[in-house]
């Protein structure tokens, strides 16, 4: 009889564990599934893009979602501009859709070693 106990016993752990396990992966699909639907999701998810490939360029990370104000056409938005002066002499151009696919991050330092810190980029 013991030995019928742990075969149920492990056939409804097993079970238990497949089933726990699918709603997780259901979870994760939602996540894949979100979409960008406001200038706040979009500025913080641009400023995160621009930091990151700054901090990739330059070692630097200066960029807030309300650094540039986010913009949607044609279910596509874009958050920055390549601008002389930037903030702080650094400037992003980010474009994304709005599922967070086909990410597009530019950033530039533009500011003359003259007016303050020289910034070398990372080789």
């Amino acid at each position: 009889m013991n030995r019928h106990f742990l075969i149920l016993f492990f056939g409804v752990a097993i079970c238990l564990f497949s089933f726990l396990s699918q709603s997780t992966l259901n979870a994760e699909d939602r996540d894949i599934n979100t979409q960008i639907t406001t200038q706040e999701q979009a500025a913080e998810f641009a400023s995160k893009l621009a930091n990151e490939k700054c901090k990739e360029s330059f070692d630097k990370s200066p960029f807030t979602p309300d650094s540039y104000v986010a913009q949607l056409s044609d279910s596509r938005w874009s958050w920055g501009d390549i601008e002389p002066m930037g903030i702080n002499g650094f400037s992003a151009e980010i474009g994304f859709n709005m599922d967070g696919s086909d990410q597009k991050a530019r950033v530039a330092f533009n500011l003359p070693p003259i007016h303050g810190e020289r910034i070398k980029r990372k080789k």
